[in-house]
């Protein structure tokens, strides 16, 4: 995501001309430079211990990553193992609702069987058999694409760059739209148990330009709360006012 505003004021404005960016829940790398150690182990410490493992594994030895994922030794990581333990009591609420909301199933930066677990009635969350079945349904039509271009890329590769070894910084950019014609707007879930929030606050700090909203009772799975979609893009499109 990060990526992406770096790019605005470079390669983007030959193809479109954008009025705002919106970013939600990014996911950030614990090594990125200018990070105050401090506000780093923070946001490694809400990781669940399989996942400091494998983000640890993807950064110092990237080489293991996909070994690290698919073997049967240790726990791999959380959203490729399908681990229920990252999804904070927020996201819980939110997901039954995915079985009569058949795009949301593309949204699943988690897993599609990540949430089948659930709508079967994992922790407690009991719904009837045909919403799962509707569920099982929309996961054999999408699961797919996620997964474009194959496993390898679309997780383990994607785990290596995330967390890998960045010659520059979030912290370090600049303002795409030093005209004021357009703003960046930064989103995150205060109880995110998948992208700890530390790292997005701080960056929000070290850039005046950034526009930050941090909800307090939400996790990572915010983007697909009911009515959230209208209040994300009304913010872009006419501003906080």
């Amino acid at each position: 995501m990060w990526s992406i505003v770096g790019l605005i004021n470079g390669f983007l404005p030959k193809i479109c001309r954008l009025s705002g960016v919106a970013i939600l829940g990014p996911v950030g790398n614990f090594w990125w430079s200018g990070l105050p150690a401090n506000v780093s182990m923070e946001a490694w410490n809400v990781q669940v211990a399989q996942d400091k493992w494998a983000v640890g594994v993807a950064h110092h030895a990237p080489w293991l990553t996909y070994w690290w994922n698919t073997q049967k030794l240790f726990p791999a990581s959380s959203v490729i193992a399908f681990n229920p333990a990252i999804m904070s009591r927020a996201d819980m609420a939110i997901i039954p609702s995915f079985a009569y909301r058949t795009h949301a199933v593309i949204y699943a930066c988690v897993s599609f069987r990540f949430f089948c677990c659930w709508d079967l009635g994992w922790d407690g969350m009991h719904v009837d058999r045909s919403r799962s079945l509707s569920l099982h349904n929309c996961v054999d039509c999408l699961q797919h694409q996620v997964r474009q271009q194959g496993e390898y890329e679309s997780l383990h590769r994607d785990m290596m760059v995330g967390f890998g070894k960045w010659s520059w910084s979030p912290v370090e950019l600049e303002d795409p739209f030093p005209g004021g014609e357009g703003k960046v707007h930064l989103w995150h879930g205060a109880e995110d148990l998948i992208v700890p929030v530390g790292m997005s606050r701080y960056i929000a700090e070290s850039l005046p330009w950034v526009r930050y909203h941090e909800l307090p009772t939400a996790g990572h799975l915010f983007p697909m709360a009911p009515g959230m979609a209208d209040v994300i893009v009304k913010s872009l499109l006419l501003g906080d006012e």
